[in-house]
């Protein structure tokens, strides 16, 4: 992502990023919830997980 921010630019090779977490998900290599994570994260988004003090 801060590569693509300063070039202004996608990087050749990510197209194949979403499609190989696909196929680690299909082949139970990693669940639901880390494919997600890594979808948002390769896509720029911000993810957090919000907790209330105890």
């Amino acid at each position: 992502m801060i590569v693509r921010q300063i070039t202004g630019r996608r990087i050749a090779g990510m197209r194949f990023v979403y499609p190989a977490i696909d196929i680690a998900l299909k082949l139970r290599k990693i669940d639901v919830r880390k494919a997600n994570y890594l979808k948002l994260r390769f896509a720029g988004h911000i993810l957090f997980t919000a907790r209330k003090p105890a």
